[in-house]
């Protein structure tokens, strides 16, 4: 099995959504940049949206989170061990696991929506034309 290089999925911007799910939520955006979590079907380039208002007993063991690294943002399922340690662990058995004190990561926040454009950036689209 090759070990892959685990990218950072790069900055990540405060978005507004419509039909929040508790008034006073706040959410950001991040783009996947790479093909670590292919494994839940999220592909490089998927937009990816997490929620920042969180409270720490919604992040259980398992839980798909946006973390801040030494290594920059990071999407992946989060497992906190013993002795303050935190292992982020890919969807893709290419990449290898990541472990971290617990003073080098900070949780932004766990994901809650995925986003995929159906056409490429200059790519052929549908077009509607009026009577």
């Amino acid at each position: 099995m090759e070990n892959k290089i685990n990218l950072a999925a790069g900055n990540y911007r405060d978005v507004f959504m419509r039909g929040a799910l508790v008034p006073g939520d706040h959410y950001a955006h991040a783009v996947q940049a790479s093909e670590s979590l292919t494994g839940l079907h999220i592909l490089d380039g998927d937009s990816l949206v997490f929620l920042t208002s969180f409270s720490r007993d919604q992040i259980g063991p398992g839980t798909l989170v946006s973390v801040q690294t030494p290594h920059g943002l990071l999407v992946k399922r989060i497992y906190c061990g013993l002795r303050e340690t935190v292992r982020l662990v890919s969807a893709n058995p290419d990449f290898t696991d990541l472990v971290f004190s617990q003073s080098e990561v900070e949780i932004m926040g766990p994901i809650i929506r995925i986003e995929r454009d159906i056409f490429p950036a200059g790519g052929d689209q549908w077009s509607i034309k009026a009577k």
